[in-house]
């Protein structure tokens, strides 16, 4: 009896409160994009080309003048006025905010915001 409940107790559980959950850069699994969120996000809205490899520093740049334009500041705080409120649970939360702000936005309003951030090639 006392063997069969040491191996009990020894048995790993599969149950999911017993699983460690490592979100962010403690994930030991591999991603599969190789680039950082704000890079995808200004390639899939067409703020920055992608034939144009800019490092990661220049493109974070660009990602930082996208979300202190004013009309993107306004979009972003009339989002979140009529949804609910966004919880921090994951570290790419703030680039879904941009995101859905970027997505909300039309063709001529991303023109816009390509020439106030002095993104459009002469």
């Amino acid at each position: 009896m006392r063997q069969k409940l040491n191996e009990t107790a020894q048995k790993p559980s599969n149950n999911a409160a017993n699983r460690i959950v490592q979100l962010g850069v403690m994930q030991s699994a591999r991603k599969r994009e190789e680039e950082p969120s704000y890079i995808r996000l200004l390639h899939r809205f067409r703020l920055i080309d992608r034939t144009n490899r800019m490092g990661l520093e220049a493109a974070y740049s660009v990602w930082q003048r996208v979300c202190r334009d004013a009309e993107v500041i306004r979009l972003s705080m009339a989002l979140a006025a009529k949804g609910k409120p966004m919880y921090l649970a994951s570290v790419t939360e703030p680039f879904k905010n941009g995101a859905r702000v970027l997505a909300a936005m039309s063709e001529k309003q991303l023109s816009e915001l390509k020439d106030r951030c002095g993104l459009r090639k002469e």
